[in-house]
């Protein structure tokens, strides 16, 4: 009887395997453009030139406040009457008393300057650095703990804009992350490198390194979302040649211009360079999938299949929409 009959129950043929066939391989946007091609190579070039000159403003807080010979200028006591030289210092830890004249340097290589308690003008030594934050706003002896706190209040700027980047990228989109984040630092870099005023300074310098971390974090997002297979793994560890070249950018500018000012403007006019090059940056596809936006990514994914060779139109395109869960953020 089995042999009269060619198919069996649902139409199937005898001889068919009752093992059902493997889905392919990857996921829907693998599926469409591959694990990488030139569009992922591409996108992820104008991610890290975007995203890399920001870092600059991380290590350059280690050249804004260098180690800095310094001297008393001018003394006054508390009647406003001038103290004229020699000022006599003591170092009772030591058993040793000096009479400092104005431009008086130290000997001491561990020893920057004498503190004068009545001192209220300062002079430095410019034979290397031209302008620091230190000379900009006389930090040493009673107020040298300000260069510290100004670090200190930047690196918290980092820790705040690594958590909001998630935040307002999964909000808005990775691209609008990026974008919002760059134009941002490039304005407040600007506006850091003219304050004559140290509590304004502290808070634009604030400003300028928390959208630093925020942009770096959300173009690493990009560039994993992009990215699959084992490229996933070499173009997430490509995103982290941008602390070095970083650090290459900021000692260069240091070692040429010497002034703080200009460091903060050649950074940000990097970061302008990196927000205009952005306009030919699309949208995460993950991004738009998992908020339901299939009609644009499918043009995304079609324009990437075109540029790596294997063209497909988007009506060809089928995406399968996330849960409810899932369409609130990324997945």
């Amino acid at each position: 009887m089995g042999r009269g009959r060619g198919k069996g129950e649902g139409g199937e043929k005898e001889t068919d395997p009752a093992i059902p066939k493997p889905a392919p391989k990857g996921d829907q946007v693998t599926n469409v453009i591959g694990e990488v091609g030139r569009w992922q190579l591409e996108k992820i070039l104008i991610v890290f030139i975007a995203a890399a000159p920001g870092l600059a403003h991380i290590f350059h807080a280690g050249f804004i406040t260098p180690k800095q010979r310094f001297w008393c200028e001018q003394a006054m006591n508390a009647a406003g009457e001038d103290i004229p030289p020699p000022w006599t210092v003591e170092y009772p830890e030591k058993n040793k008393s000096y009479l400092v004249y104005p431009g008086n340097m130290t000997t001491d290589k561990k020893l920057m300057g004498h503190c004068i308690p009545e001192c209220v003008d300062y002079g430095f030594d410019h034979s290397f650095w031209v302008s620091t934050m230190i000379t900009e706003w006389d930090l040493v002896c009673e107020k040298s703990w300000l260069k510290t706190l100004a670090k200190l209040l930047l690196f918290t700027g980092f820790a705040l804009g690594s958590f909001c980047s998630g935040l307002v990228s999964d909000r808005y989109g990775r691209k609008i992350a990026i974008w919002v984040c760059s134009i941002n630092m490039c304005i407040f870099g600007v506006i850091t490198s003219f304050v004559p005023w140290y509590p304004v300074f502290v808070v634009t310098w604030w400003i300028t390194g928390t959208m630093a971390i925020a942009c770096y974090t959300a173009a690493f997002v990009w560039t994993m979302e992009v990215a699959a297979g084992k490229w996933k793994i070499y173009l997430g560890m490509s995103m982290n040649y941008s602390w070095p070249v970083c650090r290459l950018i900021i000692a260069g500018l240091a070692y040429g211009f010497r002034d703080w000012h200009w460091h903060l403007r050649c950074i940000s006019a990097l970061v302008a360079v990196g927000a205009v090059i952005l306009f030919w940056l699309p949208e995460s596809p993950r991004w738009l999938i998992a908020r339901s936006r299939m009609d644009e990514a499918k043009k995304i994914l079609s324009d990437a299949s075109k540029r790596n060779g294997k063209p497909v139109e988007p009506e060809q395109i089928v995406l399968t929409k996330p849960s409810a869960g899932g369409s609130k953020g990324s997945f």
